[in-house]
């Protein structure tokens, strides 16, 4: 049966070729879903009692997430910690994918914030907040876009998904256009209401708004050579970080729960992180993220970086750079959020519709 046309035109103007090869992920007819959940430990401080308390918690997580009994494992599981200079707490956060439903409910039930939390000794227990930020969505409300073949983490390693090359690339609007469901649907927002205040102690449920975005976007440059990491740590990473202060400091944008996070070596210390980074945040609506992206000098200057480095370091750059995004239907998402600061993830962005606090 042939697809209809589409209500939507795409953007990508008449006769356009990318400057350089993009790929991005499709799927096998059969999958229908794809199913991301984060999983976060906020530690008040880096202290050696704390430390060897969240190192606990962190296994219970990893082992829970490996025993799946019949259930199959989620296909990716990646673990990180965030960088934020202007925070005193330490955090851990670790992301699994699926395209099984069933196996992701069972984990979605293991890891109950409550119970997980009351194991921690008492001493110890009013220092460490938990949260989940899971997803489950169409395949059809999601997109991805890579530098390269040779690195290919997230959604990219989910069963039955594969790689293609394409041109819905370097131009703005590219990643709508990436999207399936954007031929017939804009992804036009919730309107906004009053935002609930939420203080450090509580116990926070809630879902989403229509069409909330969230994106991951990576940095990889743990094959490089020397003088290639020298160039990204020295010019490019310093935008990337002015870009995120941006963000972080201009409401208007509509960034929310932004994370900056450096890749480790799950079941190591920190003394295992990689030379891989990824940024996590959502976004009130596509078009906040489409308009910062196009027209705003901080997301500018990290673009047009991106393709110097690529001019300079040509066919032998190891640098490698991906993203995932991914547009929520009103109450395809969960957030929970036990004991952590009031600034963490979406609690100081959910509107009272959208929370249930308990104490």
């Amino acid at each position: 049966m042939a697809c209809p046309a589409r209500t939507y035109p795409l953007n990508r103007p008449d006769g356009h070729q990318p400057p350089v090869p993009r790929w991005h992920l499709r799927f096998d007819e059969d999958v229908q879903k794809a199913h991301i959940l984060y999983f976060g430990v906020q530690q008040a401080s880096d202290s050696p009692g704390l430390r060897a308390e969240a190192k606990a918690i962190v296994q219970t997580v990893r082992d829970r997430i490996s025993d799946f009994g019949s259930h199959p494992s989620p296909a990716a599981v990646e673990e990180f910690e965030v960088i934020d200079a202007k925070s005193s707490n330490r955090s851990h956060v670790t992301v699994a994918y699926w395209t099984d439903e069933e196996a992701y409910r069972k984990l979605l039930d293991s890891l109950a914030l409550s119970e997980i939390h009351s194991n921690v000794p008492a001493e110890h227990r009013s220092q460490f907040g938990l949260w989940l930020e899971t997803f489950s969505l169409p395949v059809t409300r999601l997109e991805t876009n890579y530098s390269s073949l040779d690195y290919l983490p997230g959604l990219a390693r989910l069963q039955k998904s594969y790689t293609e090359d394409h041109t819905l690339t370097a131009y703005w609007g590219a990643a709508r256009d990436r999207i399936a469901a954007s031929a017939h649907d804009l992804f036009s927002p919730d309107e906004t209401s009053p935002k609930k205040v939420v203080e450090k102690g509580a116990h926070v449920k809630g879902t989403n708004a229509n069409n909330l975005v969230h994106i991951r976007t990576g940095q990889f440059w743990h094959n490089c050579d020397e003088q290639e990491a020298e160039a990204y740590e020295k010019k490019l990473e310093p935008t990337l970080e002015k870009g995120l202060d941006y963000l972080r400091e201009t409401p208007s944008a509509g960034a929310m729960g932004l994370r900056y996070l450096r890749n480790t070596v799950p079941g190591h210390d920190s003394s295992a992180l990689r030379k891989e980074t990824c940024v996590t945040c959502f976004f009130t609506s596509l078009d906040k993220l489409e308009g910062w992206a196009k027209s705003h000098k901080s997301h500018l200057a990290i673009y047009n970086g991106a393709m110097r480095h690529a001019k300079m370091f040509g066919a032998e750059r190891k640098f490698r750079t991906w993203h995932e995004v991914v547009v929520l239907k009103r109450g395809e998402a969960r957030f929970e959020y036990l004991n952590c600061e009031a600034e963490e993830g979406m609690m100081a962005f959910a509107r009272d519709e959208q929370l249930e606090c308990e104490r």
